[in-house]
């Protein structure tokens, strides 16, 4: 009976039907609050119409930074610093010639431009989908997965609305990597290297890779990092990157205390004494480069890749949108970590597969908020969901990079042997 059940879901799995409605149901988020939200009210988003202005400043002769906020007789409130320009200039000067346009299309060119980038680098090629479809392929592993988090990842959601400049971050790493994935001649190293360093200048947290490419000797992409933030910084302008250094750097670490905002460490503090949690947040990092320390000869450079998207949303991520660079490495790896543990289950020896599935398939599914059933669970825990929903969150998030974190620093055997 057990057997006939087993070969019954198995029938009903591989259905044509049922795993084309699959995907109308994950892109059923995706089409609601990503895209038609957005179109049907004109919504531009709160983030973009701070990009925007900051681009016209510049356009103007006229600095991005609120002299209101970072230069006033008061010290601004975290609510303050989070309304206004933050970032390096450069975002802002990237945006300047999408000025012309009306804030509204101006988001809209974007996010086609980023995000499909993202898509036409991360998302199965058609010949896979229609054999999966056809129930010629591992659809619900390799394709249905990296789909879900194309397409319902609630940062993925999130991000398209607010119209994030986590997006381009994102498509500059996933270009990295694809370059670093493709070839190993030293020129592409030192261009992968050069997109980072440009992706590291719209966002400073993407910088938590460079201690482990010199730790792993990539000097060429560790080159490419310098000369890429280099040029960020030139077309930034030097008052502008003067300004933002000097004044408006130190202030925005207040963004941590502002009451929406969760992170890891904050949430290791709450639940440690003193500045415990800070310590052990800096032990954990400085533990990975150790861990990382014997295998430095043999990690290729798109390991290092992965392993810096992944970083600075474990370990800085403070809201949804600041986790979207995690994207990469989710959409590369969790397929290959399903499929060994799906694998594994046929060999009885290995005990604890199922519990691991389980575990990496729970803290998954908190980061999917946006599908109804998801949110309403994140939301039953009471009090302000939003903040409640990003602590569950940000936890199942160290621990699916826990348990990845083999792969992510997995030595290459081409390396390993020279060849």
């Amino acid at each position: 009976m057990n057997t006939q059940t087993h070969r019954h879901a198995k029938s009903l799995l591989e259905n044509p039907w049922i795993r084309s409605l699959s995907l109308v149901l994950v892109l059923y988020p995706f089409i609601k609050h990503g895209w038609a939200e957005t179109a049907i009210d004109r919504y531009v988003g709160f983030d973009f119409e701070i990009f925007y202005q900051a681009a016209e400043d510049l356009k103007a002769d006229r600095s991005p930074y609120s002299e209101e906020v970072f230069y006033g007789q008061t010290e601004p409130t975290p609510t303050e610093v989070a309304g206004v320009y933050v970032y390096p200039a450069f975002f802002a000067r990237l945006l300047t010639p999408l000025t012309s346009l009306s804030p509204f299309n101006a988001k809209w060119v974007f996010l086609i431009v980023t995000y499909g980038i993202v898509l036409l680098l991360l998302f199965p090629s058609p010949q896979s989908l229609m054999a999966a479809l056809q129930r010629k392929g591992p659809f619900w592993i390799s394709l249905f997965i990296p789909i879900c988090f194309l397409f319902s990842w609630g940062p993925v959601i999130e991000n398209l609305r607010f119209g994030q400049s986590n997006l381009l971050a994102l498509a500059l790493f996933c270009a990295a990597w694809k370059l670093s994935k493709d070839s190993r001649s030293g020129g592409r190293e030192t261009f992968a290297g050069i997109l980072i360093g440009l992706a590291c200048m719209i966002k400073l947290t993407p910088f938590l890779i460079v201690p482990f490419l010199i730790l792993t000797s990539q000097w060429r992409a560790l080159c490419g990092v310098g000369l890429g933030a280099f040029l960020a910084l030139v077309l930034s302008g030097y008052e502008e990157t003067k300004e933002f250094f000097l004044d408006v750097l130190p202030v925005v670490s207040m963004l941590e205390d502002s009451p929406r905002a969760i992170d890891l460490g904050s949430i290791l503090d709450r639940h440690l004494p003193g500045a415990i949690g800070t310590v052990l947040l800096l032990g954990m990092i400085a533990a990975l480069l150790v861990w990382v320390f014997p295998k430095r000869r043999h990690l290729p450079l798109s390991s290092l890749i992965l392993l810096g998207a992944f970083l600075p949303t474990v370990f800085t991520g403070i809201w949804y949108h600041h986790y979207i660079l995690a994207l990469l490495p989710l959409v590369v790896l969790v397929p290959e970590k399903l499929q060994s543990l799906h694998e594994s289950l046929r060999d009885e020896t290995r005990t604890g597969t199922v519990l691991q599935g389980l575990i990496l398939l729970f803290s998954l599914l908190l980061g999917f908020y946006y599908w109804p059933p998801i949110r309403n669970i994140l939301e039953s825990r009471g009090g302000d969901p939003f903040f409640n929903g990003l602590e569950i969150f940000v936890m199942g998030h160290a621990v699916v990079f826990a348990m990845l974190l083999p792969r992510l620093v997995e030595p290459d055997e081409r390396i390993r042997t020279g060849k």
